[in-house]
């Protein structure tokens, strides 16, 4: 099965701090698409004490493995 998700990255304003957090996933990437349309996400956060510019984007085709349960 392959899903994609949408994916925020926070950099900092002035300095070298990158943060990366999944957002969403769906296993059609449109309706990433409209939740991105939909919405009005921040383009600046603090992360902690770090000043950032946020994007978003959405990574499509990934294969997600079906693991049988052990027990």
């Amino acid at each position: 099965m392959k899903v994609s998700i949408l994916t925020k990255i926070a950099r900092q304003v002035e300095g070298e701090f990158v943060f990366i957090n999944v957002i969403k996933a769906a296993s059609n990437a449109n309706v990433l698409r409209k939740y991105l349309f939909d919405n009005e996400l921040p383009r600046t956060e603090k992360v902690g004490e770090v000043d950032c510019v946020v994007e978003y984007g959405i990574i499509d085709e990934i294969e997600v493995d079906e693991d049988p349960i052990v027990e």
